[in-house]
């Protein structure tokens, strides 16, 4: 969700992750090939809303939202 929260905003800023809420509808195999789809629900100046899902061959086995906050511009770079 983070990464359509910066590929998918107005401005292309990073974002932090202020709340995020899954659901998991099947428990996840292990060694089966995901897919994993986000989208931009909202885009507001202070936050912005993501939504999320896993799938497996088209069945969905888990969901979820969170709620991003923009960072301004380079503060997430040490000097």
């Amino acid at each position: 969700m983070n990464w359509a929260a910066y590929a998918l905003s107005k401005d292309r800023r990073y974002c932090v992750t202020a709340e995020m809420t899954m659901r998991f509808n099947k428990s996840i195999p292990v060694g089966k090939e995901l897919l994993l789809w986000g989208e931009m629900v909202e885009d507001k100046k202070r936050m912005r809303i993501c939504s999320g899902k896993i799938l497996i061959e088209n069945e969905v086995f888990a969901t979820g939202i969170g709620k991003l906050m923009p960072m301004e511009n380079g503060s997430f770079l040490k000097e």
